[in-house]
């Protein structure tokens, strides 16, 4: 299960359907999420309570490693 903050490089439409598309889930941030993808000016607040869940906090260039 995954979230997102921050500006990405691509639209949030996009990001999701990269993520639906293989095999994952978008929620918001809760105690469900797997992993935070952070972009460009991320909201500190949803990272530490991200961090407070257990999420793993990862850059859109390592999700997209991910994919590959």
């Amino acid at each position: 299960v995954f979230a997102f903050t921050g500006k990405l490089s691509i639209s949030r439409k996009e990001m999701e359907a990269n993520i639906v598309d293989n095999g994952g889930t978008v929620s918001s941030i809760n105690k469900t999420i797997n992993y935070l993808i952070i972009g460009d000016n991320a909201v500190q607040t949803k990272i530490d309570k991200a961090k407070k869940y257990g999420a793993q906090i990862i850059s859109e260039s390592e999700f997209m490693k991910m994919l590959n």
